[in-house]
């Protein structure tokens, strides 16, 4: 898969005498503008040898007649044409107030309300950007009393089920907030797990096969040796 991979439109420049077909990836960025050209499924090996032994059968005039509607295509729809166009839907979005809509501040009289009314809560919080301001040194960010005395607030009222949800190791979110009772935790995105009523981590990832990890490290290892 990729973007916008030019290949296939300077492949099409250079058979203005030869006409040879142009056989395209479906999966390609350029197969939905190239219509005229032969689309193939790259897993289909089958198919894909059968498309190239058809393609290269093809009869002069209809090679001829393929290669002009995409040569047209490309002549046409240049990086002039699409930056013009581009910037002319832009413009013209921008013109448009009816399609831009702003995200309403939170009312925070409404979740007030709705919070003291409500019977059971689920409160799920991430650390780094919520709980505590993103920082340049991911270690610095040790949470302050004030945030340790909110959670514990939170906590201890029995409407709540509170957890952190973070990307942070089950070690760090211990040693941060272990003091905080009845706190869940979910660690490393999900990977460890802590009940709130709980007090040992789950390993979700313990009964997965993970020796995947090894072949894609070596592909890991041949390129960077490489680069």
């Amino acid at each position: 898969r990729d973007g916008m991979n030019t290949t296939s439109l300077e492949y099409i420049m250079c058979q203005q005498e030869n006409h040879g077909p142009l056989i395209l990836s479906e999966f390609t960025g350029m197969a939905g503008s190239l219509g005229t050209a032969i689309m193939v499924n790259p897993w289909d090996y089958d198919g894909v040898a059968k498309t190239i032994n058809d393609a290269l059968s093809l009869p002069a005039e209809e090679k001829k007649a393929k290669h002009m509607q995409l040569y047209k295509h490309v002549t046409v729809h240049t990086a002039q044409f699409w930056a013009k166009s581009f910037t002319k839907e832009l413009v013209a979005s921008l013109n448009n107030h009816n399609q831009s809509s702003i995200t309403p501040y939170l009312d925070m009289d409404y979740l007030q309300k709705k919070y003291k009314s409500a019977k059971k809560r689920l409160l799920l919080f991430d650390y780094d950007g919520t709980l505590t301001p993103i920082v340049r040194t991911p270690s610095a960010a040790v949470p302050p009393p004030r945030m340790l005395e909110a959670l514990d607030e939170l906590t201890n009222d029995p409407n709540n089920t509170t957890w952190v949800v973070s990307g942070r190791d089950s070690t760090t979110l211990e040693n941060w907030l272990g003091s905080v009772k009845k706190l869940g935790f979910s660690a490393e995105h999900g990977s460890f797990l802590k009940n709130p009523d709980g007090d040992k981590w789950i390993n979700l990832t313990e009964d997965i096969d993970m020796s995947w990890k090894n072949d894609v490290l070596e592909i890991f290892t041949y390129y960077t040796e490489r680069t």
